[in-house]
């Protein structure tokens, strides 16, 4: 599994379909290999992981869609309320034959077995849930077989509802006709003659669409037979690998896990108001979809860095001295003045240069790695500068240090001694000096990787 806070070797990366969530960039080696995984993938789609860009990075210095109802016919039959004298019927009475006609043509039985069916097939032209509370049916990706056995039966059931009403179909053509036989007889009026042509022509539209449903419904159930029970993983390359691993600039790649809608191209076929048979081979090279974008996947390329920089706090285990005159009192009247010594406790700030020992590991997807260490700071009991050196541990950008504290202390010079007599009057301020020494100490940091393999 890769890590999102070390600088990772060939490792691989998962991703739910049902759940995708853009993972942050990758720090890799040069030389590494980034694997795409994808778990739970719909039986629905071709999934293809695709080169989106790269860049290339100056290392840092060391320091600085929707599917339409087949039932559904464009147009609308508009009504004449005007009637021509002398004539048995007349336009207004055409139109509204038109009107009743055009209901009956719609109101076939085919489309009613057949609407769970495509309810059932437009949920799985979108986007699978992502996540367990979502209302929409998880069985096209949890369980295809049992879903495509439910809207298989529906479409079976709509065709031969479609067969039945094959007669009645005729029949509904033939009162068309005979309504196209009677405008044509009408007298050459442009007012109403040209709406009852309109309307004729919404009919005839009509006819053809309820003529080709028994069609639809079989494009579609073929189309649902080739669809897997379970889905299929990337079927392209899913490496993901530096160009130019000799390159010592960083490179930065974006790649875009991508999908196609198996059913889409037969979903907008058989929706147009006039649908074609398939096509062939040629035909479909303009029923391509375009790829629909997932997630994006960034790795960056680099060599790794030995050296960081952390800043954190180093706390020395043993206290500093200074040493003062302090005087005696008896029943509050001073007797005497003496050496006296102090013990200070202290926290000294520290910037740490960490030089990385062997290579640095990832244990459970955290980034884990030994150093040599150096540290620099400012102790304020001293008001001097301090230094440490030993080894570190890092864990994800903690550091936890144990030092050797190099710094100064002040002792005791001229020949005093801790609680010596100083006398009562004219008592002299012990001498002291300072030496340098070496103490224990144990330092916490934050690591600032030189490289960006950690964020």
């Amino acid at each position: 599994m890769c890590s999102y806070t070390g600088l990772n070797r060939s490792c691989t990366l998962t991703i739910d379909r049902l759940r995708p969530s853009t993972p942050p960039i990758i720090y890799a080696r040069t030389d590494a290999i980034i694997t795409v995984k994808v778990i739970n993938p719909s039986p629905f789609e071709d999934l293809s992981l695709d080169w989106k860009s790269t860049t290339t990075l100056l290392p840092p210095d060391a320091f600085a869609t929707a599917f339409s109802a087949l039932a559904s016919v464009g147009g609308k039959i508009t009504l004449l309320s005007s009637t021509s004298k002398g004539i048995a019927r007349g336009p207004a009475d055409i139109s509204s034959d038109q009107e009743s006609l055009l209901s009956e043509i719609q109101d076939d039985p085919s489309v009613l077995l057949a609407k769970p069916g495509l309810e059932m097939i437009k949920q799985v032209l979108q986007a699978p849930p992502v996540d367990i509370c979502s209302k929409k049916d998880p069985r096209p990706w949890t369980n295809a077989k049992e879903w495509k056995a439910d809207v298989e039966l529906a479409l079976r059931n709509a065709i031969v509802a479609a067969r039945k009403s094959m007669s009645t179909t005729e029949d509904l053509a033939k009162k068309v006709d005979d309504l196209g036989a009677e405008i044509r007889a009408l007298p050459a009026d442009q007012t109403f003659t040209a709406v009852l042509k309109q309307n004729q022509t919404i009919l005839t539209n009509a006819i053809q669409a309820r003529l080709q449903l028994g069609v639809r419904f079989q494009t579609l159930l073929d189309a649902l037979d080739v669809i897997p029970d379970k889905g299929v993983a990337l079927k392209s390359d899913t490496a993901i690998r530096d160009s130019d691993t000799k390159d010592k600039n960083y490179q930065s790649q974006v790649w875009g896990l991508n999908y196609l809608n198996k059913l889409t191209p037969v979903a907008k076929r058989v929706s147009t108001t006039t649908p074609a048979a398939d096509p062939g081979l040629l035909g479909t090279l303009a029923e391509t979809p375009v790829k629909q974008p997932i997630i994006s996947v960034t790795v960056q390329f680099q060599s790794p860095q030995r050296l960081e920089v952390s800043s954190g706090l180093m706390v020395p285990t043993s206290p500093y001295h200074t040493y003062t005159k302090a005087s005696v009192a008896t029943n509050g009247i001073v007797t005497d003045n003496i050496v006296q010594e102090n013990l200070t406790y202290t926290v000294v700030p520290v910037v740490s240069v960490n030089f990385l020992i062997g290579r640095e590991l990832i244990a459970r997807k955290q980034r884990v790695a030994t150093f040599a260490t150096v540290a620099v700071g400012y102790n304020p009991a001293t008001s001097a500068v301090e230094f440490g050196t030993g080894l570190a541990f890092s864990w994800r950008s903690i550091v936890l240090s144990g030092l050797a504290d190099v710094g100064r202390d002040m002792q005791l010079a001229g020949g005093f001694k801790i609680g010596e007599s100083l006398g009562l009057t004219n008592a002299a301020t012990p001498l002291t000096t300072t030496r340098w020494g070496i103490r224990p100490a144990v330092a916490l940091s934050v690591r600032i990787p030189l490289g960006g393999a950690s964020k």
